[in-house]
């Protein structure tokens, strides 16, 4: 059996065709084996320029090389991958010009790309697509139109859309996270950026496909917040209040719904729009630096860090980690601030910070395959 997760924003962006969100696995095919790698980590970025953006970390080594471009959409604010034994494994891009997602296969042997014959996907309305979230074989994409597509991938990596997709959320939806709830549903959330209450909409995706609207939703933050990057974790929600330079905290409730955690929203820095989660720490790229927090194990409250907030000029797009690094795409020169975090959580410059990237990444995503057993 072969076990895999990703991180990307939310920890759910890539699942096997038939796993339920965590636990997720295949059954082993001794065929394939020598084929696919164990122990593999490969990142992926999208960028300005339209290149994505490889670095393959596997055998145990962190060491950053000039990274393999592949032609890819400009703009790109949405990547996601589904990794299936014995099937296809692909990586999935939003294309904001032509409001569409693409399909690129990725080798299992190492983790490049190449053209996958699939798509593209064509999204209706007349919204952009931005953030892709993959969880429990289904995946799904925020639109600016203030919907949420959302599709079935099959066994050969195409997409099949969901009942009654798009779904309505709010103005302005940027980004998604997604949290286990029972063994029939999941429960799925939404930040609207643009919505004057700073909502977060929530769904329940049932086993059958379908869609509901979880009761109460949408759930407000703060008022003109503008909600941007989410993040679930042990059974909460984090989201990155951009406008308000805060970030909002919420228990998830049996039904899906949103309870706010006491002390919420906690104070970060004006333009608060991506956090990741290490360890025990939560962190918030904002406008100029980062903002580190502790989490509670027991109530999910933060607490920030005595030496937060740690600078990262030119910090841009949505940051992610590998290893002991966090990497933050940064727009000047156009390359990676590389953090090393240390076992209190506070951050520092990686030797060699900003790695170069050889284009101006957006988003970053880690892809970690665990080997078989």
């Amino acid at each position: 059996m072969r076990h895999l997760h990703a991180q990307f924003v939310t920890p759910l962006a890539v699942a096997l065709a038939a796993c339920i969100l965590t636990g997720c696995g295949g059954v082993p095919n001794t065929s394939l084996r020598e084929n696919q790698c164990g122990g593999c980590n490969f990142f992926y970025a999208t960028s300005v320029s339209g290149s994505i953006l490889e670095e393959n970390f596997s055998a145990g080594q962190q060491a950053w090389t000039a990274p393999v471009l592949t032609l890819g959409p400009a703009n790109s604010r949405g990547i996601a991958a589904v990794w299936q034994i014995g099937q296809a494994a692909d990586l999935y891009v939003s294309d904001p010009e032509n409001n569409a997602i693409r399909v690129y296969r990725i080798s299992h042997a190492d983790g490049s790309l190449s053209p996958s014959g699939l798509g593209p996907y064509a999204l209706s309305g007349t919204g952009e697509p931005q953030q892709i979230l993959v969880a429990n074989g289904d995946l799904f994409v925020a639109s600016t139109a203030g919907e949420v597509f959302g599709f079935k991938v099959q066994a050969d990596g195409s997409l099949t859309p969901l009942p009654g997709s798009p779904f309505a959320s709010g103005a302005g939806t940027t980004h998604l996270c997604a949290s286990g709830g029972t063994t029939l549903t999941f429960y799925l959330y939404a930040s609207n950026s643009s919505d004057p209450n700073g909502s977060i909409s929530a769904f329940a995706v049932h086993t059958d496909g379908t869609v509901t609207p979880v009761p109460g939703s949408p759930f407000a933050t703060v008022a003109d917040g503008q909600p941007e990057g989410l993040f679930s974790t042990g059974g909460r929600v984090y989201a990155a209040l951009s406008h308000a330079g805060e970030v909002a905290a919420f228990s998830i409730a049996s039904d899906g719904s949103l309870q706010p955690i006491a002390g919420s929203p906690y104070p970060a820095e004006a333009g608060a729009s991506s956090l990741t989660q290490v360890g025990q720490y939560l962190y918030s790229e904002n406008t100029g630096n980062m903002s580190g927090y502790s989490i509670d194990s027991s109530s999910g409250a933060l607490t920030a860090l005595t030496a937060s907030p740690f600078a990262a000029a030119n910090a841009t797009g949505e940051m992610n980690w590998i290893g002991n690094w966090v990497l933050v795409p940064e727009s000047s020169p156009g390359g990676f601030l590389a953090f090393l975090w240390s076992s209190k959580g506070n951050l520092s410059p990686a030797p060699g910070s900003p790695f170069p990237a050889g284009a101006t990444p957006l988003v970053a995503f880690n892809l970690q395959v665990e080997g078989v057993i």
